[in-house]
């Protein structure tokens, strides 16, 4: 894990206290940036990563691919499954419905007030902190996702080899975000 004071001119490590610091993904949950390493631990940092305290979220999921925030909770989504850590960090919950428990969840985000699920058999919302989950139909295409990123009021999926898809209606509709990336593999997005 790396840092930047000075907009990307000098870049400082901050890893101690990382066991395996072949970071899959992160994200920042209130005072707290959370890791997730190649060897399926957890870490967090409540000290902009100047150290890091393993944690034990009871996450049955090999590699945690992406992370969602919504009210006072974190999720955590990877190995086909979504999972609600509260604000202690210490207490994870299973959060897929049996619905989509089979379905393999790809990648989770916070939209509308709300959570969606991108799974291998649709799309799933949840307005109740990830309590219950309802499919709602969608043009998305039968692809792999890697990452999914809200900006404003679009939602932009990073896929395999499909490049980046957008929608601009909830979910509903689907279509390429430009001709450039169209046949790429997008690994991860990041919206600043």
């Amino acid at each position: 894990v790396f840092t930047s004071t000075d907009h990307g001119e000098e870049w400082k490590g901050i890893n101690h206290g990382l066991i395996n610091t072949f970071v899959i993904s992160m994200t920042m949950f209130g005072p707290h940036l959370i890791v997730s390493t190649a060897d399926d631990a957890f870490f967090q940092s409540s000290d902009d990563g100047e150290s890091w305290t393993a944690i034990s979220p009871g996450v049955a999921a090999p590699y945690v691919l992406s992370y969602a925030t919504s009210g006072p909770y974190v999720f955590a989504s990877g190995g086909g499954y979504v999972y609600r850590g509260d604000s202690s960090l210490t207490s994870w919950q299973l959060q897929t419905p049996s619905s989509i428990l089979f379905s393999r969840t790809k990648a989770v985000v916070e939209w509308n007030s709300g959570l969606l699920a991108f799974t291998t058999y649709g799309l799933f919302r949840s307005t109740d902190f990830g309590e219950h989950w309802s499919g709602f139909t969608s043009d998305f295409p039968n692809v792999d996702i890697s990452e999914i990123v809200a900006i404003g009021s679009t939602l932009y999926a990073g896929t395999y080899q499909q490049g980046v898809l957008r929608s601009t209606d909830d979910g509903s509709s689907w279509s390429p975000a430009g001709d450039m990336l169209k046949d790429w593999w997008i690994m991860r997005m990041v919206w600043a």
